[in-house]
């Protein structure tokens, strides 16, 4: 039998009725309590709370109101991560205006017993996969959308760049899943990945895959998509800040400006080719910003293929090891020197190198700001 928790602003009055005919159609209620409770911090007692913390449905009685309030409201529960199977309308709304802008089914009352049998007819919830950007790492750049979309999570598949606190947000009910990958050890093959997530949200979940950084900039969230377009699996991608923007400002290394660069260029490390696969013709430019994902494991390569190339040993050169985080550590020099000094300052990744002459600035921007 399924079971749904109810609940609405003045509790639910729940005749005997009601109770027989919910049963009929195969549906155990549970009186879910206040949707909030003042004192309740944890949300433990709440209704609202146990429903997205444990991941029970929730039929929610709507106050009076008119259909689009009434409509932002049950909108507002979902995107705190409740699971809504239905409404269940107290006023005057028009109820067919409610289902359309809520996009929810609609009781008008808990005795509405033939309209109880189709709502438990209902087929089981569908799958969907949030392909998420949780950004550099400090989690304070996470998008709102982003909250949103984790808070949803049935079951979370992340990587070694989502990190805690952005952990702290998935539900404590949602399965979490480790499908990291670093240099020559992956978890799972990005075939894997891609298999799962179709799987997981066939089975009726809401998939969440948490990336560091953005999903579509040399996050594979492209390849990610086109596996579940053509699995027919509902999705959505949130972006995220990307890690070049979000080392950049954390570092004080513009990626353009009007007397260094007028143009930024953003290539990885990790290509399928290696560094010789670049087109490093474009890549030595006068007055533009290259920014290298992924970098750290080829950096001596990497620089030296600059030199190969036409680039002045001398060339401004930064790296940002675990931009935004608490121990993000900076090192600026050369093209010829950054290697040297990474490998002394035995960084760990993840990190971005960037090229060019605004890497100069950071000193100047860090002398003015005191």
């Amino acid at each position: 039998m399924r079971r749904l928790l109810i609940a609405s602003a003045a509790g639910p009055e729940l005749s005997a009725a009601a109770v027989a005919a919910w049963a009929q159609a195969g549906v155990e209620l549970v009186d879910g309590g206040e949707l909030f409770a003042d004192d309740d911090d944890t949300g433990e007692r709440s209704a609202a709370g146990r429903a997205a913390r444990g991941g029970e449905p929730m039929l929610l009685v709507l106050p009076p109101g008119g259909a689009r309030a009434s409509a932002a409201l049950a909108r507002g529960f979902a995107d705190f991560g409740v699971e809504i199977a239905g409404l269940v309308l107290t006023g005057g709304a028009d109820a067919a205006a409610v289902e359309r802008l809520a996009g929810m089914p609609v009781v008008r009352d808990l005795d509405d017993v033939a309209r109880l049998h189709a709502l438990a007819a209902a087929p089981a919830k569908r799958g969907e996969v949030y392909l998420v950007g949780a950004g550099p790492g400090a989690p304070d750049l996470l998008t709102l959308r982003a909250v949103k979309l984790i808070r949803r999570a049935d079951v979370a598949l992340f990587d070694r760049l989502a990190r805690s606190p952005v952990m702290d947000l998935i539900p404590a009910h949602a399965e979490r899943i480790y499908v990291g990958k670093r240099p020559g050890a992956h978890a799972l093959t990005q075939v894997q990945i891609s298999a799962l997530m179709v799987k997981l949200a066939q089975e009726g979940k809401r998939v969440l895959r948490l990336k560091g950084g953005d999903p579509f900039l040399f996050g594979r969230g492209g390849e990610e998509a086109e596996a579940l377009a053509e699995a027919g699996v509902p999705f959505e991608v949130c972006p995220g800040v990307t890690a070049a923007s979000g080392a950049a400002a954390s570092a004080l290394i513009p990626l353009t400006h009007r007397d260094h660069s007028q143009a930024c260029v953003f290539v990885t490390g990790q290509g399928k080719d290696g560094p010789s696969g670049l087109d490093w013709p474009a890549l030595i430019r006068a007055n533009q910003t290259v920014a290298i994902y992924m970098g750290l494991a080829q950096l001596d390569a990497l620089m030296a293929e600059f030199v190969a190339h036409g680039a002045p040993p001398d060339t401004p050169a930064a790296i940002v090891d675990n931009a935004t985080r608490i121990h993000e550590r900076v090192i600026v020099g050369t093209i010829a020197s950054l290697g040297a000094a990474a490998a002394a300052a035995a960084l760990k990744g993840p990190a971005i190198v960037f090229i060019g002459s605004v890497a100069t600035l950071r000193a100047k921007l860090l002398a003015e700001a005191g």
